[in-house]
């Protein structure tokens, strides 16, 4: 069994047991199972799942880190949710509205922005899609 942690800058946003542990790593998504290697790697945007037996917790997170050491998984993290807390109709809401403002963007730097919060958005119907 792993022991799992994922820390946001002023919480602890999970803490339990797993025997699966997937997340978005920066080259490629990943899974860590008991006895996985000693590990410390870079995260981006995407889902955590942390699966225990029938329990199948989901969370969207933004960049982070991940570190494995003696089956216990840190995770820390700039910002996570719940895939739980997640209401499709508002995240569809704020899809449309990103998408009218990258057709009013002024610059690049706007567009790339509004770009940046779609992808987001998108990664958590993704997440609602497997709760």
């Amino acid at each position: 069994m792993l022991k799992v942690e994922i820390v946001a800058p002023h919480e602890k946003i999970f803490e339990g047991d797993a025997e699966i542990v997937s997340v978005p790593g920066s080259k490629s998504p990943f899974q860590i199972l008991k006895n996985h290697a000693p590990i410390v790697s870079a995260l981006d945007s995407g889902i955590i799942e942390i699966k225990n037996g029938n329990l199948n917790n989901i969370f969207v997170i933004s960049s982070g880190f991940i570190e494995v050491l003696n089956n216990k998984v840190i995770i820390l993290v700039d910002y996570a949710i719940n895939a739980e807390d997640l209401i499709q109709s508002e995240i569809l809401e704020q899809i449309k509205m990103l998408d009218e403002n990258i057709l009013k963007a002024k610059n690049k730097l706007e567009i790339e922005e509004f770009q940046k919060q779609l992808k987001f958005a998108k990664i958590k119907l993704k997440a609602i899609d497997k709760k």
